[in-house]
């Protein structure tokens, strides 16, 4: 896949049973340009966990569900890929919140190493 491509999975439709193809739509967009005191971080991992399951109904939960049209919140194992300004060595295992895209921005006080 080319650098340039950011994908992310977004919630298509409500499953009435077991998860289908059709459940999740993934989508495809420019990479963000980063500003300033962000970096960039690359996705290598995803993690789908069995709590997300129940974020996919419209039922109030400890966390609000996911809604239609909006991305999944998977827990990423990220490293960082390009920075404005040193914050960490580049290639830096790192933790961010995602919306499921492959390549983030994201801010130093939002992340950790």
């Amino acid at each position: 896949m080319p650098q340039n491509v950011n994908r992310q999975w977004l919630l298509k439709t409500r499953p009435r049973g077991p998860i289908e193809a059709d459940t999740f739509e993934l989508r495809q967009s420019e990479v963000p340009v980063i500003g300033p005191g962000e970096f960039l971080v690359r996705n290598l991992w995803l993690s789908f966990d069995p709590a997300q399951r129940g974020w996919l109904n419209d039922l109030k939960s400890y966390v609000p569900p996911v809604a239609i049209g909006e991305p999944m919140r998977p827990a990423p194992s990220v490293r960082s890929s390009h920075r404005t300004r040193p914050i960490s060595p580049l290639g830096s295992w790192c933790w961010a919140h995602s919306a499921g895209r492959i390549m983030p921005p994201a801010k130093a006080r939002a992340s950790s190493r």
